[in-house]
């Protein structure tokens, strides 16, 4: 079975968004910044393990790499929120854009779900 190059593309990019998300855990967790909560480094820790897990199973073309990609992508929609909240409101105020781009970001991500939903059915 031969994989998508959509499929390798995307497990790059999971590769590197689990670098990130487990570099951001280092950050949140060093003391650095006292006012983010340590639920944000939790989170974190989790979509960076969950897209390190997703881009494993996407790349193999394994059927239970939908589930783990969509834990990834609910674990950073979580993060996207949390960080909004301490980051972007304290610093630039209440806009209006920050829920348009959240939920912009949660429309490309249900639309990705659904891209690889359908084409691991295909190669099934």
């Amino acid at each position: 079975m031969k994989r998508p190059f959509n499929f390798t593309v995307l497990s790059v990019f999971l590769v590197f968004l689990s670098f990130v998300g487990l570099g951001n855990s280092m950050i949140i967790f060093s003391g650095e910044f006292p006012g983010i909560p340590s639920i944000a480094g939790v989170l974190a820790i989790l979509y960076g393990f969950a897209a390190a897990l997703s881009a494993i199973g996407i790349w193999r073309l394994k059927p239970w790499s939908r589930h783990a990609l969509r834990i990834c992508i609910v674990a950073y929609i979580i993060f996207a929120v949390v960080s909004a909240v301490y980051f972007v409101t304290p610093i630039l105020g209440r806009n209006f854009w920050v829920p348009a781009i959240l939920i912009f970001v949660v429309f490309l991500l249900y639309l990705l779900d659904r891209y690889v939903g359908r084409t691991l059915e295909k190669l099934a």
